[in-house]
């Protein structure tokens, strides 16, 4: 067996290894602890649990073994955060005469996955970017930043305690109460300092070995998230440090090896928190629970209240007046979070989810093959804009927002979750972003499945 058949023979063994230890950790560790907000277990029929396998190894002889486009990262990422969790764990919170309609809807899940992880083959449209003075950049970064950092500490008041876990909640529903009050233009702002800019800072820091501009971006993240409790800023600062050891510690195979890497990381996780005891197990439990666990509790939640209440429509977001909708106030995140995570609890969460279970909410099935679609251009796009650039950087800067197709709508994708922001980035920052490492060569380009790339 040549060399390339055996890994790609390899990558269903790692995705087996995953759907493993996400089902042990979910079960025994996660479960457990996290009952009280709606992820609970279930006995379910035997022959399920040889459906959740098939189901979560199959698309593995699709997913890229390289990330050399941002597309191909959305992919794996997806994967890991989105697909296994949504087999595994939604099948514990759906009803049980609706495991056959489930099963269905996790088959078309699988479909979509393949179909976005043949983006990568695609050739590259003409994008051409436009050259900008460094000099102007860093300007605009900082006079950006000033000017967000201003008005969060006129609206909000300054920092609170990082390590008050206990009042997040409640503090992270009065800030979204606030930002729904504000005028839109700061909200984005503030989503574009917190996903785009502070870990742009970070990450020109890694590249260019600049301890200065890496601890600025992680500052700047810490006052932010400090200020607003939203999860996504927080999240980021590790986030980015694992994907730069990815793409510039890791010299090949580096979709196996960051499937992998999460796999080891559930293990050793599962065990800490087996003994460790808050603050430290808290802060493994987020990424467990919160990053891992949660989107596959959400699947199975959207699938289960949707399936049996009327669709959105998008009547609470593009369409709102336009199309009638059946929740008054509450937004779908609410109406699910009140229904499946609040159980009495007077603070309801705001429980957005990916893109696909927000499209089944809109238009059920139907939708979540639109969204597919919508994502696989809007992935498209951003290859072509990046094409240029080196193949770690580009993946590397992609980071930042592909974090969002996890936990969002796509219409909420574009703006709030930075993906349009890192498209102008792509447009204007090519001169902003060499990498000094030479050793690896000028920027290396992947023959699509295709054929050539075209120059």
């Amino acid at each position: 067996m040549n060399k390339s058949l055996s890994q790609r023979f390899a990558m269903p063994l790692i995705a087996l290894l995953y759907t493993t230890t996400i089902t042990i950790a979910y079960i025994y560790v996660v479960s457990p602890t996290y009952f009280h907000a709606g992820m609970a277990t279930q006995q379910i029929p035997a022959f399920l649990y040889i459906i959740q396998f098939a189901l979560a190894m199959f698309p593995a002889f699709w997913l890229p073994l390289e990330l050399d486009r941002p597309s191909d990262f959305q992919v794996i990422l997806l994967y890991v955060v989105v697909v296994v969790p949504s087999i595994i764990i939604g099948f514990h919170i759906i009803t049980p005469t609706l495991y056959i309609d489930y099963s269905i809807f996790l088959l078309i899940l699988v479909l979509c996955i393949i179909g976005l992880s043949r983006v990568s083959s695609l050739s590259y449209i003409h994008i051409r970017g436009i050259r900008i003075n460094r000099v102007f950049l860093w300007i605009f970064i900082i006079v950006f930043t000033l000017i967000t950092y201003i008005f969060v500490i006129r609206i909000f008041g300054m920092p609170g305690s990082v390590l008050e876990l206990k009042n997040v909640y409640k503090l992270r529903t009065q800030v979204k109460r606030i930002l729904a009050e504000v005028p839109v233009i700061i909200r984005y702002m503030i989503w574009t300092q917190g996903i785009v800019i502070n870990p742009l800072l970070q990450m020109i820091g890694l590249i260019r070995q600049n301890y200065f501009l890496i601890a600025m971006g992680i500052v700047l993240q810490i006052i932010l998230f400090s200020i607003t409790s939203l999860k996504s800023f927080v999240i980021s600062v590790p986030f980015v440090f694992l994907i730069w050891l990815l793409a510039f510690k890791v010299k090949k195979n580096r979709g196996l090896v960051f499937i992998s890497i999460i796999s080891v990381m559930v293990i050793i996780s599962s065990v800490l928190c087996s003994f460790l005891k808050p603050p430290v197990s808290t802060a493994i439990f987020f990424f467990l629970q919160r990053w891992l666990c949660v989107p596959g509790h959400l699947s199975g939640a959207y699938f289960d209240f949707f399936s049996q209440n009327d669709y959105v429509f998008f009547g609470n977001s593009i369409l709102k007046g336009i199309v009638p909708y059946a929740f008054g106030q509450m937004s779908p995140a609410e109406v699910i979070g009140s229904q499946y995570a609040a159980f009495g609890s007077r603070i309801i969460p705001n429980a957005t989810a990916h893109i696909w279970a927000d499209g089944f909410a809109n238009l059920g099935y139907s939708g979540l093959f639109i969204v597919t679609f919508l994502g696989a251009i809007i992935l498209w796009i951003v290859d072509s804009i990046y094409r240029d650039f080196d193949l770690r950087v580009r993946v590397l800067l992609f980071s930042m927002v592909a974090l969002s197709f996890t936990g969002e709508g796509l219409q909420t994708c574009l703006v709030t979750g930075g993906i349009v922001q890192v498209m102008i980035l792509g447009i204007v920052s090519s001169r902003l972003l060499p990498v000094p490492d030479a050793k690896n060569g000028p920027s290396r380009r992947r023959k699509p499945h295709g054929g050539k790339e075209k120059p």
